[in-house]
């Protein structure tokens, strides 16, 4: 099976090992993630934006518009501090990248999740 698949947070780690998994397979893909991609490959395009961001929304709705019908898409987006309740302010960006990126991403209506 072959499509065309968004993944946030694929520069490094878990997104980058699928997007690199899914292109070996046939798939094209798009990956939004804060820094730059290590991926060369015809069938596949890099935007760079922060899911925290106010412009992430739009770039996100964008692409899917581009890119439609979108088949897949994946949330890899992710930062793991270890939780320190004695300064919970410190704690915001986590819940920001962590749950709120994954909530915008999921409310884009061009996902028709």
């Amino acid at each position: 099976m072959s499509g065309k698949a968004i993944l946030i947070g694929n520069s490094d780690g878990i997104g980058l090992a699928t997007t690199r998994e899914l292109l070996k397979r046939g798939w094209k893909a798009v990956g939004i993630s804060r820094s730059q991609s290590p991926i060369e490959d015809p069938s596949y395009e890099h935007i760079v934006a922060e899911v925290q961001s106010d412009e992430y929304s739009v770039k996100l709705k964008s692409v899917v518009e581009k890119h439609e019908p979108v088949d897949l898409c994946i949330f890899c987006a992710g930062i793991d501090e270890m939780l320190d309740f004695s300064d919970m302010e410190g704690q915001v960006k986590t819940i920001e990248v962590n749950l709120l990126g994954m909530v915008k991403t999921a409310s884009c209506e061009e996902l028709e999740i």
